[in-house]
């Protein structure tokens, strides 16, 4: 059932062939390798059913725990993956001097499953960081590059995600009109703060300076108004539409309304997806640091230096999530839903 016997006969060692001299961390190189991949594989099935569940036109409510339950486990199997640099790095970076000559040009940037996991999830073509000045899809050929053409093609968790948030209830002008709600909130709370700026002056000077416009509004006018918030979305520094920017800043403050609770769940778990990815990308990083400092990597990238980049915020995906809390405002000023 379980495939044992061909799974556990599936490390090759090359420096244990003939004419060769045998490197014995090389077992654990593989192995954990494998590790890696096999868990891969288990995000990316993970994905596609939680893609499948939003990919509709009608999410029912009952299918939010499920998705829930799906994302914590990508976060805790994302806990495992960064567990297994701390195996691989009890090789000594001499030990895997004396194997690297026998990869030859292979890399870590090959895996082809991680490039799908990225795709799935939604990772931008025109975000990502060049590898040796050649499109990641340049590594790959065969079966595994139509995998990545024909993954492209197909809606991310991403897109899936944008298209149920831009649904969230209580978003329609003739109906709660959250966003107008939200903007007389922001002028109370606004006027609040001016309120007490001015009490303040009067009871240490004895009279108020010149009102100036409040960079509040500034800050939130991309809330309100749809041409800035494309102008963010053309820059790169916002993802999400503007309906769905909007639903998500509902759920994010009217978090504990029951009706909420497994969407703001939900945005919580796709906050954390993106936040140990991160990490997984800068263990990657000081691993392959410790191993070969500033060499070039095996593939012919810049080795640390290139890993290092991709660190950046522009790899997250759900990054307009951890961003939310930019914009919150105290419910004290939010009207009841």
């Amino acid at each position: 059932y379980m495939h044992l016997a061909s799974l556990l006969n599936s490390q090759n060692l090359l420096t244990y062939q003939p004419g060769n001299t045998p490197v014995h961390d090389e077992h654990l190189f593989i192995v954990t390798h494998q590790a890696f991949e096999l868990w891969f594989k288990q995000i990316i099935f993970e994905l596609n059913s939680i893609r499948e569940i939003f990919d509709k036109k009608l999410v029912e409510d009952s299918a939010l725990p499920v998705a829930c339950e799906r994302l914590d486990r990508i976060t805790k199997i994302f806990n495992v993956l960064i567990a297994q640099f701390e195996v691989i790095s009890t090789m000594a970076p001499q030990e895997f001097g004396e194997l690297r000559p026998s990869l030859g040009d292979s890399s870590g940037y090959q895996s082809c499953q991680y490039r799908l996991l990225e795709v799935k999830l939604g990772v931008r073509d025109d975000l990502r960081i060049k590898y040796a000045d050649q499109s990641y899809q340049d590594s790959f050929e065969g079966t595994e590059l139509e995998s990545l053409k024909t993954s492209q093609k197909e809606s991310s968790l991403f897109d899936a995600i944008d298209q149920w948030l831009a649904r969230t209830p209580g978003l329609e002008v003739d109906g709660f009109n959250f966003i107008g709600k939200f903007k007389d909130a922001l002028e109370r709370m606004i006027e609040d703060g001016e309120d007490k700026v001015r009490k303040t002056e009067e009871l240490n000077t004895g009279y108020t300076t010149q009102e100036t416009p409040s960079p509040l509004r500034e800050r939130f006018d991309s809330v309100f108004n749809e041409t800035k918030h494309k102008e963010l979305v053309h820059k790169g520094s916002r993802r999400f539409s503007y309906k769905a920017f909007q639903g998500a800043l509902m759920i994010f403050h009217y978090r504990h309304e029951p009706q909420f609770h497994y969407p703001h769940l939900l945005l919580t778990s796709l906050i954390d997806i993106d936040q140990k990815m991160a990490q997984w990308r800068h263990y990657h990083a000081n691993m392959v640091q410790k191993m070969i400092g500033n060499l070039a990597g095996t593939g012919g990238s810049s080795g640390y230096m290139y890993l290092r980049s991709l660190c950046s915020d522009r790899y997250k995906v759900f990054l307009d999530l951890a961003n939310l809390s930019s914009y919150y405002i105290p419910m004290k000023y939010m009207p009841q839903l």
